[in-house]
């Protein structure tokens, strides 16, 4: 929310009259108030799903005594039309009382299956070739697991479907010279089983209403009729509110049938210039452009990891091929605000880590921005030397005169965190958001770490007091993000979660946002996802798709249907309910002796209440599927018609007699 040029403060507030805020602007939530059920209004609906078990077969167990010959074959087939045989050499001789031996053999059976789909020797039942890419795509999917507590091996192959004519998941174990089958314990007595549906039901919610309480505080009038626009703008008198949102790692492409979330990140706003997230590589959310990497830089664990002399660069902001007013030529006249998520190793005293560089032109080339850590040593009571980054940001604005003049702020951050008292303090170990906010107006950058602002008093964190250069940001056309050195090379590497730019002066966002996205392990199937385009990735429009979730395998989820529209990732909120709400009452509860404005908005919301054991239990119910054969159907002759038989004489039809048929 903004109070005319300023973004407000949120936090959770209280109930207590008594209670004022830390600093104005200031918005606080209070809830809830009240919580009732409503017997007049319908439950929800139930969630439901189909649940895919594969078709398998699982071993019987093996003896620990028992080893298998080094070489061998098996002839297997697959969802009733595909064949293989596998030679397989070089197996372990060590007997299956050993810990090594099944895990081996079950990873060479699964190797050998990726070789042979690789060399094209899949086989119909006529021993001819196949080729066709959805037999070649199932075969990939086929496991071959151990397990260590049975002493049992398993092979299973891809998941069916309910779609028409889709084949039956199924297992075979054909007989073939040289046969490894009665050693690997997959003859009788081993269970085969096909594949099947299981209908996965739970229960339906219950409809809640509760009361919640917004409160606005500020300084002055002005501030508080701003406060009022802005929330009639973003929670009028009668609204809905996305529930469980989450984000896309991936932009989905028309007609896709499985999405990726993300795991952790934060809305893509009508703000943002340039969005990265760990998570879904090193894509532009906001534009799509594809930054260069170069190595040995890397995406792994959903980070950006930098070392040696690898850098991520790419060219934003690019101008329009035909002028366009609505396009500025400087994005951010302002201000802007840069969050980056780091973590450094301890490293030693010296090392010098250049985080992330900024520039626009070529003759002379102009940097708009820079990061760079410094780890320094400082001798502390109590603690003796200790490591700390001195994080040095910089930026460039054009003052009067057109003179250009760097405006530059320093902050000291713990390398580690200390061993007592507080070993949490936040460090850049652990790693954490440096979030910088430009001010163009008054020249100052302010800085964040981990959520927390620095402390511009304290001489361990601000050694040095930043240094202002009122003027207009040099922001333009065609700016150079690097993410690493831009020569010579890092002593050690450093790992980046996100990259994110805004064209707006924001503050520091709250580190727990990034936490609070729905990721795909938090989904169950049968849950119903709603995909709908958001232009300011807060807000849903009315251009939406929905699907059930099938399953999730890490952070891909498969839906039920097929996507209508193509969804990008930047663009699109993901989320799972919505409740609504509406305002019941207004008041002004003004505290004149502290000169505070205070006014209270009261809202009901319509909210469903939903089992919470329902998340990790469930009923499943066996979905029955009937398949009918027929071949060379011998007929046999008619029958004779039936005999009827008169009942005696003083007796009918309907008396219990055995000569009434």
């Amino acid at each position: 929310m903004r109070a005319g040029g300023r973004r407000a403060f949120a936090s959770d507030g209280y109930v207590d009259p008594s209670y004022r805020p830390p600093t104005t602007p200031f918005v606080s939530v209070v809830g809830p108030l009240s919580f009732a059920v409503e017997p007049e209004r319908e439950n929800g609906q139930p969630a439901h799903g189909l649940i895919a078990i594969p078709g398998h077969i699982i071993g019987a167990a093996r003896p620990d005594a028992l080893a298998l010959p080094a070489a061998g074959s098996l002839r297997l087939r697959f969802d009733r039309r595909a064949r293989l045989v596998l030679a397989l050499a070089g197996l372990p001789i060590t007997p299956f009382g050993t810990a090594i031996t099944g895990p081996a053999v079950a990873a060479a059976i699964k190797a050998a299956i990726t070789a042979a789909v690789a060399a094209d020797q899949v086989l119909d039942d006529l021993d001819q070739p196949v080729d066709d890419p959805a037999i070649d795509a199932a075969l990939a999917q086929v496991m071959v697991a151990w397990s260590p507590a049975t002493r049992q091996l398993a092979i299973s192959s891809a998941p069916g479907t309910n779609a028409p004519g889709a084949p039956i998941s199924s297992v075979e174990v054909l007989p073939v010279a040289d046969d490894l089958a009665p050693h690997l314990g997959w003859t009788a007595p081993a269970v085969r089983t096909d594949g099947r549906l299981k209908l996965h039901k739970l229960p339906a919610p219950r409809p809640v209403t509760v009361e919640v309480r917004v409160d606005l505080w500020t300084s002055t009038q002005s501030d508080l009729a701003h406060m009022f626009d802005a929330l009639a703008a973003s929670a009028p008198t009668r609204g809905g509110m996305a529930l469980r949102p989450a984000l896309l790692a991936a932009d989905p492409a028309l007609g896709a049938g499985s999405v990726r979330l993300l795991n952790r990140g934060e809305p893509t706003t009508t703000e943002s210039l340039l969005h990265l997230e760990g998570g879904d590589g090193i894509t532009d959310r906001v534009s799509g452009t594809a930054f260069t990497l170069t190595a040995p830089a890397t995406v792994t664990n959903e980070e950006l990891v930098v070392s040696g002399a690898g850098r991520i660069a790419a060219t934003i902001y690019r101008p329009p091929l035909v002028p366009d007013p609505l396009i500025a030529t400087n994005p951010a006249p302002l201000g802007f605000a840069v969050a980056v998520g780091i973590a450094l190793p301890a490293g030693a005293a010296g090392n010098v880590f250049r985080v992330l560089t900024i520039q626009r032109g070529t003759a002379p080339v102009v940097e708009v921005f820079s990061i760079e850590v410094t780890v320094e040593s400082v001798n502390l009571p109590g603690e003796g030397p200790t490591l700390f980054g001195s994080i040095v940001v910089r930026a460039t604005l054009t003052g009067a005169g057109g003179v250009d003049a760097v405006a530059q702020s320093r902050m000291r951050v713990r390398m580690v965190s200390p061993a007592a008292p507080n070993p949490f303090v936040p460090n850049l170990r652990t790693g954490g958001t440096l979030h910088a906010r430009v001010d163009g107006p008054s020249g100052t950058i302010a800085l964040w770490f981990a959520g927390e602002a620095q402390n511009l008093a304290d001489a361990l964190q601000t050694p040095v007091q930043p240094t202002a250069a009122p003027g207009v940001p040099t922001t333009g056309f065609d700016m150079t993000v690097t993410l690493g050195p831009l020569a010579g090379a890092l002593p050690q590497p450093m790992r980046l979660s996100h990259l994110h730019v805004e064209r707006e002066a924001v503050g520091a966002l709250d580190p727990r946002l990034r936490a609070s996205v729905t990721t795909a392990a938090q989904l169950r199937p049968g849950d119903q996802l709603t995909f709908a385009l958001s232009s300011d990735g807060w807000r849903t429009s009315d251009a939406r798709a929905q699907a059930l979730v099938v399953n999730t395998n890490g952070d891909t989820v498969t839906l039920s249907r097929p996507l209508p529209v193509a969804f990008a990732r930047g663009a699109t909120l993901v989320f799972q309910e919505q409740c609504f709400y509406f305002q019941t009452g207004v008041k002004r509860r003004d505290d004149l002796l502290n000169h505070l404005y205070h006014t209270s908005v009261d809202y009901k919301v319509s909210a469903l209440l939903e089992d919470p054991s329902a998340r990790t239990s469930a009923h499943l119910v066996l979905f029955t599927r009937e398949e009918v054969t027929a071949s060379h159907l011998v007929v046999p002759p008619p029958r004779p018609g039936p005999t009827q038989v008169v009942p005696p004489p003083g007796t009918t039809s309907t008396d219990p007699s055995p000569e009434v048929h």
